[in-house]
């Protein structure tokens, strides 16, 4: 069994780092809720940048990574939903007949089919997460069959395909008594940075302490750290706003909610702040703003980081019809970035709703889509099978 490294043995570093008391330090999961020694002004000299794991080997941590890059790197541990709030929003679960007789043939018969290497490469990982045998063949022995393959991109996945199928689960380490000397620090980083992506930093870090405290040992956020993260608020530049906004939305700040409400109706449609506005709303449980946040994503805007937020956002908060929205942005003519793909496939895992499936299968069949968004359809496919 994995023993992964948890969310509170984190903690401990990313005090000592923001004290400056952090000369190097191998960070696992790519970062200490998005700090890494020097990322924030030290009391002293730092070493070298750490080494970090990645995909294709390892990579080197940035000390100038932007609190963006740290939220798009960790949210996946925090936009995710209950069985009971998608049942409270009608959500149909996906059933057994849906994964084995649509799901997984759909993704093995366009694996077999498929000559592009992006695609190829997400159907791989996608059967993986579904992690069952199509008819009469062992996934593994599909899998293994691509570790020759010309394409590096096909290689990487098929490699990372089958450490999926082969992870053992993990369990959780969490030592005791760092919560309150983590928070603290981050409470004083926030008072001394000066510059505006500092304190942005420092305000997604916190935000993620304080979600992961609430979840892991049902401590609440203290009124001077609303405080702290609410005057944030109100500064002129967008990095600390929008990552303000989203921490209170980690931290289950109710207090704030409707300063929030507020600021997301002056601000709709408005880049940087509007998508942190809709995450954070979101994030809340504030389901009276799906119309406002549907909108960024079904309107005209084609914003690549408003469309991601909205994505985002929308899998929290969005219903059945919501992740058909998605799927049909998916399929349209228009070709997006990445990022939004995958924004938009994991809002529609979120959701999870047994109704995507038979249009999603027919996105991923139609050879006249453009490879990623069938590759998008294939990993929402197989989130929505893995929920089982």
């Amino acid at each position: 069994m994995k023993v992964h490294a948890s969310a509170p043995l984190a903690l401990v570093l990313a005090a000592f780092a923001l004290r400056g008391e952090l000369e190097a330090a191998v960070v696992p999961h790519g970062g200490v809720y998005g700090i890494t020694p020097g990322s924030l002004p030290p009391k002293q000299p730092v070493g070298p940048r750490p080494v970090l794991p990645g995909p294709r080997g390892p990579v080197l941590a940035s000390h100038a990574e932007t609190w963006r890059e740290s939220w798009s790197r960790e949210k996946g541990r925090y936009l995710v939903s209950t069985v009971e709030q998608r049942l409270a929003r009608g959500i149909r679960p996906v059933t057994e007949s849906q994964v084995t007789g649509e799901i997984v043939p759909a993704l093995f018969q366009t694996l077999e089919t498929c000559a592009h290497d992006e695609l190829v490469a997400d159907l791989l990982l996608a059967l993986a997460r579904v992690g069952r045998d199509p008819a009469g063949i062992e996934l593994r022995t599909i899998v293994r069959g691509r570790l020759q393959a010309r394409s590096p991109w096909v290689r990487d996945n098929a490699a990372r395909a089958l450490d999926l199928l082969a992870r053992d689960a993990g369990t959780t380490v969490r030592p005791r008594g760092v919560e309150a000397t983590a928070r603290r620090a981050l409470l004083e980083a926030l008072a001394r940075d000066a510059d505006a992506e500092s304190r942005a930093r420092s305000a997604l870090a916190l935000g993620m302490l304080l979600r992961d405290c609430r979840s892991l040992s049902g401590s609440p956020i203290e009124p001077r750290e609303v405080e702290a993260l609410k005057a944030l608020l109100s500064v002129r530049r967008g990095e600390a706003r929008g990552a303000a906004a989203i921490a209170l939305g980690l931290a289950g700040a109710r207090d704030a909610r409707a300063d929030l409400s507020t600021l997301f109706e002056e601000h709709w449609g408005r880049e940087p702040i509007c998508g942190p506005l809709a995450v954070a709303l979101a994030l809340l449980g504030d389901t009276d703003a799906k119309p406002s946040i549907q909108a960024l994503i079904d309107g005209p805007t084609r914003e690549t980081g408003r469309m991601r937020d909205a994505a985002d956002a929308l899998g929290l908060v969005g219903d059945g019809a919501s992740a058909l929205v998605m799927v049909r942005r998916i399929g349209t003519d228009e070709v997006f970035g990445r990022e939004v793909y995958d924004a938009l496939a994991d809002a529609i895992t979120t959701i999870g709703d047994s109704g995507s499936v038979t249009p999603l299968t027919a996105l991923l069949e139609d050879r006249s889509r453009h490879p990623s968004a069938r590759g998008a359809a294939a990993r929402a496919l197989a989130g929505i099978a893995s929920k089982r």
